[in-house]
């Protein structure tokens, strides 16, 4: 039986947030019981750097994207790194972390058919109570997204 891998992309541009250092215990965890663990990221702010040199300590294959594009670029980034490497790793499972997350890996986890589990921290319809218009309507859609999408939440 081969060992299970597991595939995170975790958002670090500004550097790790609350729902990011959930994942990235989360991935820690993973590894720590035997599951291979994969996390992509981009490159975050110096003094966030830590929290990956000790993923890499732990045993996680961390892949660190090279560029921090400006704006909505950012997430089609991401997403194009995300595909890169679900493509090449072919994970057993596929870990988002929040909606917006979930919106990349979701349909990636349909296309290369891949389990995936979606972590919440938090209620996403009310934190997107506290977005303007634009902002909740993606909140609500994307959330709407995940529940549809995913196999386990």
């Amino acid at each position: 039986m081969s060992r299970l891998k597991t595939f995170f992309l975790i958002p670090a541009k500004r550097g790790f947030t609350g729902a990011s250092m959930a994942a990235l215990n989360i991935a820690l965890g993973l590894s720590k019981r035997g599951v291979e663990v994969h996390v992509v990221t981009t490159k975050p702010p110096s003094q966030h750097e830590v929290f990956l040199e000790r993923l890499r300590k732990e045993g996680v294959k961390v892949h660190v994207a090279t560029l921090n594009p400006p704006h909505f670029v950012y997430w089609v980034y991401l997403a194009l790194m995300a595909f890169k490497h679900v493509a090449r790793l072919r994970p057993s499972v596929v870990h988002p972390h929040t909606p917006r997350i979930g919106v990349i890996l979701l349909p990636l986890s349909l296309l290369f058919r891949t389990p995936s589990v979606l972590t919440l921290e938090g209620d996403p319809l009310y934190e997107a109570s506290k977005a303007k218009i634009w902002g909740r309507a993606l909140a609500i859609a994307a959330w709407s997204i995940c529940r549809r999408l995913s196999r386990v939440v």
